[in-house]
């Protein structure tokens, strides 16, 4: 059975009393990130709830904006995104971690372990890029830095040995050369069970 929207609300760490959405968002990592704006919407629809941030930042050379997740639900994550202004070439990279281990040593700019599919590498315009995360603990990194000592891992997979994984994409990841004005919509939505219906098919909202 679908969780209800305050308990869907809670496992996806957003207080349901007193506090918004906004105090589950990390700051950025280095001191020279400048948010412009953020706004947070929580709204219900018929396949669940659904959790909802627009974000307007400026992300300064060699700097990130950095965000936490933590869901008790299978949920279907989009990212949208673009580059206001500044260099899009190589434009900005969006790590995905599904471990405080992996994230940690990214931010102490080690050699870590992103997840593929949730990460993507010198992009300035990305679509509704969408994908499923299981039920977790995840980092998000807004990247504007030249770090590709980095390798994929499969997204709520075993992960594999380091050495049997693929590099950060040669010549196609951000390297930290410019300023960037950039807008982020993020949303993150419950993931129904299929259930049976009385002919017997079965019925699902995941996509």
């Amino acid at each position: 059975m679908p969780l209800s929207r305050r308990a869907f609300l809670a496992s996806a760490g957003v207080a349901t009393g007193g506090s918004t959405l906004a105090d589950r968002i990390a700051p950025a990592t280095g001191i020279l990130a400048e948010a412009l704006r953020h706004t947070a919407s929580q709204e219900d629809q018929e396949d669940g709830p659904v959790r909802t941030f627009d974000d307007e930042f400026r992300l300064r050379r060699d700097d990130r904006e950095t965000y936490d997740f933590s869901f008790e639900t299978p949920v279907r994550v989009r990212y949208d995104a673009i580059i206001r202004w500044g260099n899009a070439q190589p434009g900005v990279d969006f790590l995905f971690f599904q471990s405080d281990e992996e994230f940690d040593a990214y931010l102490a700019g080690r050699r870590a372990r992103y997840t593929n599919p949730g990460s993507l590498f010198g992009v300035a315009n990305v679509n509704d890029y969408v994908f499923r995360a299981e039920p977790g603990e995840y980092h998000l990194a807004v990247d504007n830095s030249d770090w590709t000592d980095g390798f994929g891992e499969p997204l709520n997979g075993n992960p594999r040995d380091i050495n049997e994984t693929p590099n950060v994409p040669t010549g196609s990841a951000s390297d930290g050369s410019d300023v960037l004005g950039i807008d982020f919509e993020f949303e993150a939505t419950e993931i129904v069970p299929e259930q049976s219906t009385s002919d017997g098919s079965s019925n699902s909202t995941e996509t």
